[in-house]
């Protein structure tokens, strides 16, 4: 069975995929809402983009309050 590879994205592209803020998205990830990011180098880090994606999934299936 094929599985697609992992990509890591930075964060650019996960502010494009959520529609968040930096610091938004910093908060999410110290209240253990959002997957941590992965050491990539020395000075550099990135989120697994399948994690991301199913963070999303998760969040936008959850009930909305109506008005």
């Amino acid at each position: 069975m094929y599985t697609q590879p992992t990509r890591l994205i930075r964060l650019p592209v996960v502010i494009e995929y959520t529609g968040y803020g930096k610091s938004w998205i910093y908060h999410l990830i110290n209240e253990g809402l959002l997957a941590a990011p992965v050491k990539i180098s020395a000075c550099a880090a990135a989120l697994v983009e399948r994690e991301i994606e199913e963070w999303i999934l998760l969040t936008s299936s959850s009930p909305r309050k109506s008005r």
